[in-house]
């Protein structure tokens, strides 16, 4: 992950940097906003630009001026590296009106519109998907320290996927939790529960869940997972002894979920929908509760971590919504502290490949799809694109007495016509391919909810991508983006469908005839 400030005279150049594919390919890349660049993009005002040695106003240099000024753009390579009405703008929507206004002089204190600057990133997003946006000064005020008072722990970038916000040398340590082997057996579904109706309040999905879930299993795996992950800590190595020091002094760890899209499946519940939304905030407020629970009976038998008396679990009252919402517990009957092994316990990760091993879906997304292609290395046990359906998906035909190589047969048809959307694509009925929503089909407005709902009970961050269509216009994103920031959610990507010529899951394929490069599987 590569995170530059929205105040590093270099962003433009930044934002840009991955348009063409295969450029910085083994990098993702996001902005840090700051909320003064927030406010200044609102409010549609200039924007300053600082030092990143000094922290004082830059001052423009030459490379600077190449860089942004409209005068240079029939400069030659030889005398101007890269210009960016020159070599980037001619692609570019909704710039055109800034052609002028980014003319910068040398010496002068830099000054951009705020709205180039975000219009750049929406445009380059919707371009591929980079960059994403980092909300460095959401982050901050919800980190277990005080920032303002002790500096030293303040973060500045995120992991290569965005779900753990790190400090300096600190390293990921993740867990997850399969919620897809969490429900009871026999389970009611939810259309069965409700009998029908529309009530999504709290207390409504609170009864159910105590009908559907398995709240000892789901409690009874917490504890296992904090002292797993604690121990982590303890026998990992690490590359750099300041790694090493970091880790052990703050012990941060990570436990999260995935399998949520699959028990959603089970549970009869579209994804996106806002009873999915809903049962999200019961779930994570639950394990990030229990987590705390866990690291603190830790901390009884191991000791709490190294600068537990400068975090805010040291003084619970003085940051008593912050630690009411993370522990359910009174600050008021903890004056003198509440002990944690862990600074920090929670994250909701992609779980990419455990998901994978684990044959659940991954992290808090949706289902990508029922069938996809899956672009792999290239071995000798494989040509590098496989073609997987989703297990329980055929699961589910199969319990329902469908002819499960039927429609097997059928979607591997539209695939190999390019038609293939969706199960909604398949004539398996209505009830059944309704709860197998693509992701892509999901509102983007309803995937940043998602997110948004599990950022408020999760410590350190998510990791979570909005799957826009291939025709989703700049202003969906733009809408997108604005929403993260209104909900508090500390970051933000999307994607849109078959916007890079290669993609790691897809449903269309490019190149190669389809029977010289595909194989076909399950997951």
């Amino acid at each position: 992950m590569a995170v530059l400030r929205a105040d590093h005279p270099d962003v433009g150049r930044f934002i840009v940097s991955e348009r063409k594919e295969g450029a910085l390919a083994n990098f993702n890349i996001s902005v840090a906003v700051t909320d003064e660049f927030i406010e200044a993009v609102k409010g549609d005002k200039p924007f300053r630009f600082r030092d990143p040695c000094t922290d004082q106003p830059f001052r423009v240099l030459e490379d600077a001026a190449f860089f942004y000024n409209g005068k240079y753009a029939d400069a030659s390579c030889e005398v101007v590296e890269e210009n960016f009405w020159r070599d980037h703008a001619k692609e570019m929507q909704g710039l055109d009106s800034f052609y002028g206004i980014t003319d910068l002089k040398t010496g002068q204190a830099m000054s951009l519109p705020a709205r180039f600057i975000w219009n750049m990133i929406v445009d380059c997003a919707w371009k591929n998907g980079e960059p994403g946006l980092f909300m460095v000064d959401q982050c901050n005020p919800e980190h277990s320290f005080d920032t303002h008072i002790h500096e030293n722990h303040s973060i500045e970038a995120t992991n290569p996927c965005g779900e753990q916000p790190l400090e300096n040398f600190e390293a990921c340590n993740l867990g997850h939790i399969n919620l897809s082997l969490m429900l009871r057996h026999n389970a009611p579904s939810w259309v069965e529960f409700s009998e029908g109706g529309n009530d999504v309040t709290n207390d409504a999905v609170s009864r159910y869940l105590d009908a559907a879930l398995n709240w000892p299993r789901l409690g009874h795996v917490v504890p296992p997972g904090i002292r797993f992950l604690d121990n982590a800590v303890k026998m990992s190595r690490f590359p750099l002894e300041g790694i090493d020091w970091k880790v052990r002094k703050l012990r941060k760890i990570g436990l999260g979920i995935m399998g949520y899209a699959q028990m959603l499946a089970r549970m009869g519940i579209v994804c996106g929908s806002k009873e999915s939304v809903a049962m999200a905030a019961v779930l994570i407020k639950y394990i990030n509760r229990q987590s705390k629970i866990a690291s603190h009976r830790l901390s009884k038998e191991r000791g709490v971590f190294e600068d537990w008396e400068e975090s805010k679990y040291a003084r619970p009252t003085q940051y008593p919504d912050w630690f009411r919402r993370h522990t359910g517990l009174d600050p008021e009957e903890w004056t003198e502290g509440f002990p944690l092994r862990n600074h920090s316990t929670t994250t909701v990760a992609p779980t990419g490949t455990t998901s994978i091993i684990a044959n659940t879906s991954a992290g808090c997304e949706p289902l990508f799809n029922v069938v996809y292609f899956r672009r792999v290395s290239k071995d000798a046990h494989s040509k590098g694109l496989l073609t997987e359906f989703d297990d329980y998906f055929l699961t589910v035909l199969e319990e329902n007495h469908l002819d499960v190589e039927n429609i097997k047969s059928e979607a591997l048809g539209l695939v190999r016509a390019g038609e293939f959307v969706s199960a909604g694509n398949l004539s398996a009925p209505r009830p059944v391919s309704n709860i197998f929503t693509a992701a892509v089909e999901i509102a983007p407005r309803a995937h940043v909810l998602m997110q948004a709902v599990f950022q408020e009970h999760v410590e350190s961050a998510i990791s979570k991508t909005i799957n826009f269509s291939p025709g989703c216009t700049r202003r969906e994103i733009d809408n997108a983006f604005r929403l993260a920031l209104r909900l508090n959610c500390k970051g933000i990507s999307g994607y849109r469908v078959d916007s890079r010529k290669r993609q790691v899951l897809g449903i269309h394929k490019e190149g190669k005839s389809w029977d010289e490069e595909c194989h076909c599987g399950k997951v």
